[in-house]
Parts: C-alpha cells; sequence; structure tokens
C-alpha cells in the first residue's frame, strides 16, 4: 500500500461522489422500479466505484461491489423484480460501503467485507422481505485542499496586488475627471495585468497527468496475471499537465480502456502503451495495443444480438464497411461501442463483460468537450481521447448565426472563409463546401438546407480529431477569452452546447460543443 498513499485523497473524493450519485439513483429507482436508463447509471456508478477500488488494490470492496452491479444487471434483464425490500438491501449495501471508505480515508485501509458479501448474496437469492432497519452514516467532506507549487501561489499574490494598485489608480483618476489620454497607460496596464491573472489562475489549475499514470502499472499486472496474461506495459506522460478537473475525473475511463485492452485486445501476450502528449491547444491521451484488433462485422453482429439496433440497421451499416484494412472506424460503426449494454464478452467478469465501461469513457469525454478516436492498427487497437488544457478560460471565436449569439473555442477553429455558389455542392442530401481538392460537409446551424446562395457564405471550418465540417454563420464578431460555466440542468439534455459564459456587456451566450455537433451531424449522415 506504500506506494499508492499518494493517491488516497483522489481515490476517496471519487468514490464519495459516485456513492453519492448510488444514493440518489436508488432513490429515483424506487419511484420506478423498472426504469432501465436508471439501472445503467447506476450500473456506470458502481462499475466506476468497482474500478476504482480494484486500480487501489482495495479486494474485499471491489467483489462487493461487483456483487451490487449483479443486482441491477439481474434488474435491467427482467431477471429480478427491484422490490422495496431489495431497495432497502440495496441502501443497507451503500451504508456498508461508504463505512468501509471512511476507515480508508482515516486509516488507510478497508474493512472486511466477506461476511456482507455473502449476505447481501443470500438476501438477494432468497427474496428477502423484512426491513432492514439502518444507522445513520458519517456525511462524506468535500477535498478542503490541492496540491500547488508554491511559486505560482506567490506569482498569482503579486499580481493580484499590482492589480489592486491600478485600480486604485483608476479610481482616482476617473475621481478627478481628468481627459482619458490620461488614462490610456493605465488602461493599458490594467489590460495586461487581467491577462496575467487569468494566465496565472490557469496555471494554478494544472496539475500533471503522471499523478494519475503512476497508479496504473500495478493495476495492469494484477489484472493480467488474473486473466492469465503476459503484458509489457509502456507508458509515456511527456510531462503533460491538465485542468485538475479533468485530471481528477479521468482515471476511471483510462482504467476501462486499459482493462479492455488486457481482455479484448491481448490473446496471451503483448504490449499495452499509454501515452500523453500535447497536440497545440489540446492534449491527447492514447491507450493502445498489438492485440486482436477490432472486427467490424462482430461489432454489428453484437449490436443485433443485444438489441441495439435491428436487422434493416445492420444491414445497412455491413453495406457501409468497404473493408476491413487497418484505419479510423467509422462513426456510425464506432458509437455502437459506446452504447450502455454493448460487450462482445462471452461471459461477465470482474473486468468486463457488462457493457458499462466504454460508456463510462463516452460520457467523460462529452461532459469535458473533447472527442475520441477509435483506431484499427496493422495489428492492434488504438484509442484517443483529446482533451483540452483547461475547463476554465479558454480562447474563443464569437459567432452571430441567425439572430443568436455563440461563442467556439478557437481549439476546434480551422480558418473561415467565404464560399462562393460555384463552390458548394450536394451530395447524398447534405450540402458540402468544395475548397481546392478538398469537400467538407456543410453544417447549417439551427437552420433549413435550402438557402439563398446569391451572395457569399460566411463559413467557418471546425475540427473535431480528423474531421472537419463546415459551419455556416452570418457573422464574425471577434476573437477573445472567455470564462467557461457549465450548463444548466435544464440544457444539459440538449445536444450541441458545452457550457455558457458572460460577454462584458453582461450578455449570457452558449458555447458550441464542436465534436457533439460534428458527432451528430455525421450520425444524420451516415445513420438514417
Amino acid at each position: 500500500m506504500d506506494d499508492i498513499k499518494q493517491f488516497l485523497e483522489m481515490y476517496v473524493s471519487e468514490v464519495e461522489e459516485r456513492l453519492q450519485g448510488l444514493n440518489n439513483g436508488l432513490l429515483n429507482l424506487e419511484k420506478d422500479p423498472q426504469n432501465v436508463d436508471i439501472m445503467n447509471e447506476l450500473m456506470r456508478h458502481a462499475h466506476s466505484i468497482k474500478g476504482a477500488a480494484a486500480t487501489m488494490g482495495f479486494q474485499s470492496m471491489t467483489l462487493f461491489v461487483h456483487v451490487i452491479e449483479d443486482v441491477f444487471d439481474s434488474g435491467r434483464k427482467k431477471e429480478l423484480t427491484i422490490t422495496p425490500p431489495i431497495i432497502q438491501i440495496l441502501f443497507h449495501a451503500f451504508d456498508q460501503l461508504n463505512s468501509s471508505l471512511q476507515e480508508i480515508k482515516h486509516n488507510g485501509k478497508e474493512l472486511d467485507l466477506s461476511k456482507e458479501v455473502e449476505a447481501l448474496q443470500q438476501r438477494i437469492q432468497n427474496g428477502i422481505t423484512d426491513t432492514e432497519i439502518l444507522e445513520e452514516t458519517p456525511t462524506g467532506v468535500q477535498v478542503s485542499h490541492i496540491k500547488v507549487p508554491v511559486e505560482r501561489l506567490d506569482t498569482l499574490m503579486d499580481l493580484v496586488e499590482e492589480l489592486l494598485i491600478v485600480k486604485m489608480g483608476f479610481d482616482e483618476e476617473i475621481s478627478k475627471e481628468e481627459s482619458y489620454e490620461k488614462l490610456k497607460p493605465l488602461f493599458r496596464k490594467f489590460d495586461r495585468l487581467s491577462s496575467d491573472v487569468q494566465y496565472s489562475v490557469m496555471k494554478a489549475r494544472l496539475v500533471p497527468v503522471n499523478q494519475i499514470f503512476a497508479r496504473f502499472p500495478r493495476m495492469v499486472r494484477d489484472t493480467a496475471t488474473k486473466e492469465g496474461k503476459v503484458v509489457n506495459f509502456e507508458m509515456r506522460d511527456d510531462n503533460i499537465e491538465l485542468d485538475r478537473t479533468i485530471v481528477d475525473r479521468i482515471a476511471e475511463p483510462l482504467a476501462h480502456l486499459l482493462r479492455n485492452a488486457i481482455d479484448h485486445g491481448i490473446e496471451k501476450e503483448g504490449t499495452i502503451r499509454l501515452l500523453a502528449r500535447r497536440e497545440q491547444e489540446r492534449a491527447e491521451i492514447v491507450v493502445e495495443d498489438n492485440g486482436r484488433g477490432i472486427n467490424l462485422e462482430e461489432i454489428i453482429s453484437v449490436a443485433t444480438e443485444k438489441k441495439i439496433i435491428d436487422e434493416a440497421k445492420a444491414k445497412d451499416l455491413r453495406s457501409s464497411i468497404r473493408s476491413q484494412e487497418p484505419g479510423i472506424v467509422p462513426k456510425n460503426i464506432a458509437y455502437l461501442l459506446f452504447e450502455p449494454q454493448f460487450s462482445s464478452a462471452k461471459k461477465v467478469t470482474e473486468i468486463s463483460g457488462r457493457g458499462v465501461g466504454l460508456n463510462a469513457v463516452k460520457d467523460f469525454i462529452e461532459s469535458v468537450g473533447g472527442n475520441i478516436l477509435i483506431e484499427r492498427l496493422e495489428q492492434g487497437t488504438r484509442f484517443t481521447l483529446e482533451l483540452p488544457i483547461t475547463l476554465a478560460i479558454v480562447k474563443a471565436l464569437i459567432v452571430r448565426i441567425s439572430t443568436s449569439v455563440y461563442a467556439i473555442p478557437l481549439t476546434s477553429v480551422e480558418r473561415s472563409v467565404k464560399l462562393e455558389a460555384n463552390q458548394i455542392r450536394t451530395a447524398v442530401d447534405s450540402k458540402v463546401a468544395v475548397l481546392g481538392n478538398e469537400e467538407y460537409p456543410l453544417l447549417f446551424f439551427n437552420e433549413e438546407m435550402e438557402i439563398n446562395l446569391d451572395q457569399p457564405l460566411l463559413t467557418v471550418l471546425v475540427r473535431s480529431g480528423r474531421d472537419i465540417i463546415g459551419l455556416k454563420v452570418d457573422e464574425l464578431i471577434k476573437e477573445q477569452e472567455i470564462i467557461v460555466k457549465p450548463l444548466s440542468k435544464l440544457l444539459r439534455s440538449v445536444r450541441g452546447f458545452s457550457g455558457v459564459t458572460i460577454l462584458g456587456g453582461g450578455e449570457t451566450i452558449l458555447i458550441l460543443d464542436i465534436p457533439g455537433l460534428v458527432e451528430q451531424h455525421k450520425a444524420n449522415i451516415l445513420i438514417t
């Protein structure tokens, strides 16, 4: 345990959040016991806790949560009716998990839950009808501090002090009602200091990804040993730093991808690589293996068998496969891998078979405004997670589309162009822009496809991974740094937006989710 003590605080914080999700989800399930979507959400929370516990070596908790997963899995398969007594049993199980977590938090070791595992299995199997009397649990405590290099805080404090001095200068000069020309030097200094403060705050939020990477060699070794496989694990982080919020949440998706590589990729012996690299204003995290690779036909067959798609859709997808050669897995097939119930595993194990792993990866990517790319290699598979460096302050292009104003993160912007009528043509019931020897699909956000081409069409070329599409806009307003705020609960279910920001005049505008829009646009074309 000595080599992973440094990760205990992050582990406790993650599991406390997931336990809260389990309790909230179970409250909703109690009101609607047949709701499969709620059970899928509960499965994701439980699966994440199990993965984190296994990564940290807490075997008793891992096994206990595996049994809890069985309950939700049986419920969504209609093999078990979620009755009030079972709801009560599950709440009691969550309390036991929390007790073990508090023991880990305060003493660095888990409780022995072996008797509770057996009791839980028996209660579920016997269909117990009595009501458990539950005791009050210890409430979760929020993380009160993070590690930040002292020099960054010193720099931040110096800048704040300068900023206050400049502010006092503004107050003094404005009170004298002197000419604006005299204020220009102060305005310039104020602008510089504001930018420096923003930059320093952003830097203070960044932490190295190796804080997460360092926990995986042990996990890969233990998982491979359990599966009877020999894995050569290679890791490189290039000293990449990411926003603390991203680093805190990326452990679970990476654990899912690494376990998938061991279970589905490597057959008996092979290599798995975990890499981090910087690409302009974004970071890429890569998980690749030299195993059996992805069979596109198998994906379609499994999706059909699991009733994720029907036979007609399967036929369309098969016809769209031109070859099984190496390359990018088409989006219209790759999306099947992210469905909650998709799994090609022949049996359910502690490692895989539930169909929730890649779904959790997709949820994480969407929540941070990133993108995921799946490639079939000459031998093996590569997953590339494209992530923003920071979630707090980003550079954006402010545009007007019809009567509304939106922000487009500059990391997604290639360039803007004015398209003449002869540069636009129709292909497969959609319009494309022809620029030189390249063709780019056109997206008409919030508008009908039929447009007036008498005037040049102002278009912003935006990128998501290796896909580039043209977004028709009516005006390019300006480039500026924006502070990203999360969407309200009412808007989180609406696709196409990743957050909101407030402009200088007090106007609140939406930030476009370019990866989501690109994926949705391609899906509309390829998945009819």
